[in-house]
């Protein structure tokens, strides 16, 4: 069964959009191979904008041309001077998480080629992410930072499992009445993040690649039988690019009760014309 295809060109704004101080809004982006997507988010942190542009058939991560033709021509990317904050999380880099215990910051490259194989031409780049006792090492290509730097005068970048993971744990950390543990499945485009939380702690992080609904199933299913999760007293949360009746969903529901969509990330609110996306939607996004 292939997986469902989601990805859509977005762009929601608040009625009075037009009139906030940008100078005094932050403004958020979130770049992978196959969308790029902001939000702006004014002085009291609700977001007011949401755009996106999906990309088929390229990467952004890789066709840089691509990448500017965007930031070059969107009228908020193009003058993105005029905000006092942005922040950039990129999906899709390659990267791998280190234990505070043995983190030495002198020295990122020797941490990356033990994990991973050696990348050449790239900046080396780390996160350090609140209640997670890891640094999150990841490698970015020096023509893409060119890239960035070329369009924004000043910003703040991170890896886009960085900024997702402080979001699931400062969400689902605690478990709920009813259940004793959760598991979260984050979908982005043919990407899987599965999170398990387990006594106010998180007991299992990992990102899958994957080619039909099938495959989905099989990792996720994989993942409880690894860690004996019990779906009888763990909740399970859906968040990101997965829909009610999407592919992947069905076959969900075969094999897990307890099955939920997520809400948007509590760091912000949100104006009310963003109900007209589902609330699980842009999760890493507005986890920017």
């Amino acid at each position: 069964m292939e997986s469902s295809k989601i990805l859509s060109d977005i762009s929601i704004k608040h009625l009075n959009f037009d009139s906030i101080d940008l100078k005094k809004s932050k403004l958020c982006i979130f770049i992978s191979d196959y969308i790029l997507a902001y939000a702006v988010c004014d002085m009291q942190d609700c977001v007011q904008r949401l755009k996106s542009y999906p990309l088929y058939g390229s990467s952004y991560l890789h066709d840089f041309g691509k990448l500017k033709d965007i930031l070059d021509k969107d009228e908020l990317l193009s003058s993105a001077y005029r905000f006092d904050d942005v922040s950039i999380a990129l999906s899709g880099l390659l990267n791998t998480f280190v234990p505070h215990e043995f983190f030495d910051g002198s020295d990122l490259r020797q941490y990356f080629d033990f994990n991973l194989a050696p990348q050449h031409n790239v900046q080396l780049r780390c996160d350090e992410i609140r209640g997670f006792d890891y640094f999150n090492i990841y490698a970015i290509d020096h023509a893409l930072t060119e890239v960035l730097d070329r369009s924004f005068e000043d910003y703040t970048l991170k890896h886009a499992q960085s900024v997702l993971l402080s979001s699931v744990l400062k969400d689902y950390l605690q478990p709920s009445a009813r259940f004793s543990s959760r598991l979260i499945i984050h979908r982005e485009s043919n990407h899987l993040d599965i999170f398990w939380l387990q006594a106010g702690k998180l007991q299992f992080i990992n990102r899958f690649v994957y080619q039909s609904a099938e495959d989905f199933l099989y990792y996720v299913l994989s993942v409880a039988q690894l860690k004996n999760i019990d779906f009888n007293i763990t909740s399970t949360t859906l968040l990101g690019d997965l829909e009610q009746y999407s592919a992947e969903v069905d076959l969900l529901k075969q094999y897990i009760p307890n099955l939920i969509f997520g809400k948007r990330p509590s760091r912000y609110t949100y104006c009310p014309e963003m109900a007209l996306i589902p609330q699980q939607k842009f999760y890493n996004l507005f986890s920017v």
